[in-house]
């Protein structure tokens, strides 16, 4: 129950770089606190990677500076990955929240689509979210058919 509890209170304190203070008979909560106050004192620092920050941020690299440790985007902030978001999800160079995404919008992989579509591109086009087709229509692989089976360029 205790490690559920710890768990539940990292997403409620967030990151912060505030001292906090000692005391002998700390609360679960102020433990929590502690933790991830030590965890997440690595915001600002020189980093090589992510890994470097961590698991509290990201390591940022802007040309002929030094790179820093810096907290998670808020969504709606420009990324480039999915890790530089508070939401883990980095959607057409912006942080979004979890979820899918609808047809006709940005996608990456099949994953990133609402069910029923599939990520695709055509020729030099942007990648984005398209229906499944139904039987008899043209295929090139499995998941961009409603039945899950393409034979012969073909959904089955």
């Amino acid at each position: 129950m205790r490690g559920i509890f710890c768990v539940a209170m990292l997403a409620v304190v967030g990151c912060s770089n505030e001292p906090l203070p000692e005391e002998a008979d700390d609360s679960v909560e102020q433990m929590v606190k502690k933790r991830v106050h030590h965890r997440c004192s690595f915001i600002g620092k020189t980093c090589a990677t992510d890994t470097d920050c961590g698991g509290c941020g990201f390591c940022e690299f802007v040309s002929y500076v030094a790179q820093r440790c810096v907290a998670p985007l808020k969504n709606g902030e420009y990324c480039a990955r999915d890790n530089q978001c508070k939401s883990k999800h980095c959607q057409n160079y912006q942080c979004a929240a979890q979820g899918c995404a609808s047809v006709d919008t940005a996608c990456k992989v099949d994953t990133d689509c609402c069910s029923g579509s599939f990520c695709q591109n055509d020729t030099y086009a942007p990648w984005v979210c398209t229906t499944l087709r139904p039987k008899g229509n043209f295929c090139s692989r499995n998941s961009e058919c409603t039945s899950q089976k393409c034979t012969n360029y073909r959904c089955a």
